[in-house]
């Protein structure tokens, strides 16, 4: 009788045991809950890291323009998101009394923040402030060597509508770059495999700026 309680009492340990450790019926570990539990730590891990600096070495010089016109934004990009640029467009068709021509323009200076690691190639980053010289849309005349021209104040053009941008290396795979984006890249209709240069994509804008190489 001894016996056969010590057995029974042996037996109901080892069910409470098995139970407990995730076990079936037939004594294979059930691995389900540890693998979703790893999986879901492992993304977060890989995506959404913040950093504190951008991975760019010195300042990066980077220009919006569609190649083709008399306009250009541009930018001076530092590690810490720290931004200082320019934005001109020259209209000689536009004239009115008092002037012969008509040109857009503005100096400008910003930040961007919260940087996050998207992948090995890729940054997020929000615009926190950017402000101009001038006040937008205040004008002026003025002459450029016996040409009478307006001068009209602009904002940061590329920059200013937006608030989510990704910086992107320049071995990002273009295959996974939107189409929006790309277009503004010189030599568009030649893409590689890879971006091949830094690129600074405005989500909203769908716009983008780039290093010249």
């Amino acid at each position: 009788m001894k016996k056969f309680i010590i057995v029974f009492m042996c037996l109901a340990l080892s069910a409470v045991l098995l139970s407990g450790c995730g076990c079936d019926r037939n004594g294979a570990v059930d691995p389900t809950e540890a693998t979703e539990t790893v999986t879901e730590e492992a993304t977060e891990a890989a995506t959404g890291e913040e950093v504190e600096l951008l991975p760019i070495e010195g300042s990066l010089d980077m220009i919006f323009s569609s190649g083709a016109g008399a306009w250009e934004s541009h930018i001076s990009l530092s590690p810490d998101g720290s931004f200082t640029g320019g934005y001109h467009d020259m209209d000689m068709g536009s004239s009115g009394e008092g002037y012969e021509a008509t040109v857009y323009e503005s100096e400008f200076k910003g930040k961007f923040s919260n940087f996050s690691k998207l992948s090995d190639y890729a940054y997020s980053m929000t615009l926190e402030t950017v402000e101009t010289e001038k006040e937008a849309g205040t004008e002026k005349i003025e002459d450029w060597d016996g040409v009478r021209v307006r001068v009209v104040a602009s904002s940061a053009l590329g920059i200013a509508d937006g608030t989510d941008f990704v910086l992107y290396l320049p071995e990002t795979p273009t295959a996974e770059l939107d189409e929006e984006f790309l277009y503004w890249r010189p030599g568009f209709g030649e893409k590689g495999e890879t971006l091949g240069c830094y690129g600074l994509y405005n989500i909203a804008g769908e716009t983008g700026f780039f290093t010249y190489e």
